[in-house]
């Protein structure tokens, strides 16, 4: 599945540390599944601006899959999650027509 897309864990300010990792190993077995075959990439507020480029830069390849872990509460990882949606923001954007005729 060559879709662009990422993942945010949401309210990580309430969950044990221990089942925030469960969950993250979890999350990371599903998308190296053959039906997915994405290379996961945690992205958290020690990622370098050169990494989030980067990152950004090979989103649409649709074969990386960025995960942030955001706190609305204690606005833990909100800031990068924002600069990435700007950097995948002034990427090429591509028609309807060119979505619709990339394979799967």
């Amino acid at each position: 599945m060559k879709i662009p897309f990422f993942v945010v864990l949401t309210k990580v300010d309430m969950c044990p540390q221990n089942k925030y990792e469960e969950t993250v190993d979890e999350l990371r077995r599903i998308l190296k599944h053959k039906l997915l075959n994405k290379f996961p990439i945690e992205i958290s507020d020690k990622t370098s601006e050169n990494e989030l480029a980067k990152t950004a830069e090979l989103m649409p390849s649709g074969n990386i899959c960025p995960i942030f872990s955001v706190s609305s509460v204690t606005k833990q990882g909100l800031d990068i999650l924002v600069q990435f949606i700007w950097k995948i923001e002034k990427l090429k954007e591509i028609s309807i027509e060119e979505a619709i005729k990339q394979p799967f």
